[in-house]
């Protein structure tokens, strides 16, 4: 596999060629020369890398992996951009959910045990919905919240029968609950596909259903037909 290591572009957008001035690179102009793009998030963290990784998989058209980094303060990485466990942890799953084939990190002199039990629950949280198409079929429940640091994705099985939902909480003190609805006339039961508990037995578009996310946390819902 030839991979081509390149920087994020906001593809579409009024910051498309915000990083042009420090590496002259357009990654679609020479993605057809490579198989996949293995792409820089060292300095792009918290809601700017799920905004950042699901602009570019929608633009690019080979495979894409975020690689991020492990590290402290000075360097190559400023204070803003040192990642405690828990925020690569949320890297991670949001490549999972924007379809990308895997994720890396530099491995710095700062990786401790910590980091592998981060990354190991967020093994065990892809395997409960890795069946799912991610990135590719979209999800048809909406979800309803007023932090402008809460965001989703979600996946609709082949026969229509089930969704999984992924909410990402990036703020740093704050809880927050959302509200999740149903296509208008359908029923579901609602349950945690990690550990198979039941969030609620019926959930239809009348009232929904309230999931809370503690801060800097992801949580998958899945949805099944009754």
């Amino acid at each position: 596999v030839l991979c081509d290591y390149d920087y994020v572009l906001l593809y579409g957008t009024k910051h498309e060629k915000q990083f042009v001035t420090g590496c002259a690179k357009d990654s679609r102009r020479n993605e057809k020369w490579f198989d996949m793009h293995i792409c820089s998030y060292y300095h792009i963290c918290g809601l700017k890398s799920f905004e950042a990784i699901r602009n570019n998989t929608r633009h690019l058209n080979k495979k894409y992996m975020p690689l991020g980094a492990v590290g402290g303060y000075g360097g190559y990485l400023r204070a803003g951009e040192v990642q405690h466990p828990r925020q690569l942890r949320m890297l991670a799953l949001a490549s999972f959910v924007h379809g990308c084939p895997g994720f890396g990190f530099y491995q710095g002199l700062h990786y401790d045990g910590e980091h592998l039990l981060a990354f190991m629950k967020a093994r065990d949280e892809i395997a409960a919905v890795e069946n799912f198409a991610w990135g590719v079929r979209k999800g048809s429940f909406s979800v309803v919240s007023d932090n402008a640091k809460c965001v989703f994705a979600s996946v609709r099985s082949e026969d229509e029968n089930k969704e999984a939902v992924a909410i990402f909480n990036y703020d740093a003190a704050k809880s927050v609950t959302v509200n999740l609805m149903p296509p208008k006339g359908e029923l579901y039961e609602a349950v945690n596909p990690v550990d198979g508990s039941v969030i609620a037995t019926k959930v239809d578009s009348s009232v929904g259903v309230s999931v809370s996310v503690h801060p800097e946390d992801v949580r998958f819902v899945l949805f099944t037909r009754k």
